[in-house]
């Protein structure tokens, strides 16, 4: 029987991890085998792990698994991209694309980080406080105003 509460008590923590993006707790999730089109509008962070079609708009981090997709407009305080984004993003402080993720159209953002192997093929705007960025947030630190890239790192 302990072995089957010690098994328990850890898929309880990989799931309470996996809640958590960033120090900020995971409101909205789509998993992988789920495919939604529309709008999403949160307070808090967006998690998506399936294919997305439309408008993110979140008050909180935003990230896009390794096998998620999302075609349209990301709005948010924050990004990581492990997957793919297809369209604008729009980000008040900092957008990282993962060694696994690709980012094909423009971003908007107060800092950029490509890590190896990441993909980006866009104009990138850096600047202290993004005109569209999500209302709620604060304005970012550093950046510069005007800087464009795009290739790959």
């Amino acid at each position: 029987m302990a072995m089957f509460n010690s098994a328990v008590s850890e898929k309880k923590e990989v799931v309470r991890e996996a809640r958590v993006e960033r120090g900020e707790r995971v409101e909205t999730v789509i998993g992988e085998k789920s495919a939604f089109e529309g709008k999403i509008m949160a307070n808090g962070a967006i998690r998506i792990d399936g294919a997305f079609k439309g408008d993110v708009d979140a008050h909180g981090h935003v990230t896009v698994g390794e096998k998620g997709l999302v075609k349209g407009t990301v709005t948010a305080v924050s990004l990581t991209v492990a997957g793919r984004i297809e369209g604008t993003v729009n980000i008040n402080e900092h957008t990282e694309i993962l060694a696994s993720g690709i980012v094909k159209g423009d971003i908007r953002t107060g800092h950029l980080t490509v890590a190896r192997g990441g993909k980006f093929d866009g104009k990138c705007v850096m600047e202290s406080r993004p005109a569209e960025a999500a209302p709620t947030a604060g304005p970012a630190e550093g950046g510069a105003a005007g800087e464009e890239a795009s290739g790959e790192a």
